[in-house]
Parts: structure tokens; sequence; C-alpha cells
């Protein structure tokens, strides 16, 4: 299992994302959080920008084809995606999410 975690643009977008995996069956129970910050060198400055988060949990070989359905779906929109390995969970979501997904 791991905690999936996609950086979008905007909550239109993160939404939109969000209801393919989950109808997709790809990803379980998702949080979308606004107003995350990042940060990033561009030509040697700090640029700084406002984002939306989704963590969601999903199994560790569902990553890749996660990665390519969104590559190909939202051609042109910039996110970026990883993932945390989950060590410990709740049991009854780890049976629901090897069920569901």
């Amino acid at each position: 299992m791991i905690s999936l975690k996609i950086t979008a643009l905007d909550l239109a977008s993160a939404e939109e994302i969000t209801s393919f995996l989950l109808t997709e069956k790809l990803i379980l129970k998702t949080i979308i959080q606004t107003g995350v910050q990042t940060r990033e060198l561009i030509g040697g400055e700090i640029v700084g920008k406002s984002a939306v988060q989704i963590t969601s949990i999903t199994r560790a070989s569902l990553f890749d084809k996660i990665n390519k359905l969104l590559k190909e779906k939202y051609e042109g929109l910039v996110f970026t995606i990883h993932s945390v390995p989950i060590v410990y969970m709740d049991w009854e979501i780890q049976t629901e999410l090897l069920q569901e997904a």
C-alpha cells in the first residue's frame, strides 16, 4: 500500500483528477488540500506557487498505471506525482482497498 500524492495547479483540476481516479477504482478515500505552497529553483531564482494537493491510498502495483493514465488523459496539465510507502494502516481500510481497487 502507498500514500499517493498528486499536486495539481488548481482546485478544478484536482477535483477532476480525483473523480477520474475514484471512478476507475484506482484510489480510495481522497483528501484535497488547497493553498499548498510550493517552491522550486527556476533560472537561479526560487519561485513560489500556490497549488492543490491530492492525497489518497492505493496499491503500489497501481502507481505506474495511474501515472500513465494521468499523463495520457491530462496531457499538458502540470502536476507532480509521487508515493510514500504505508508501513501501518487500519486493516479494515486495507481490506476495502484490496476489494475495490
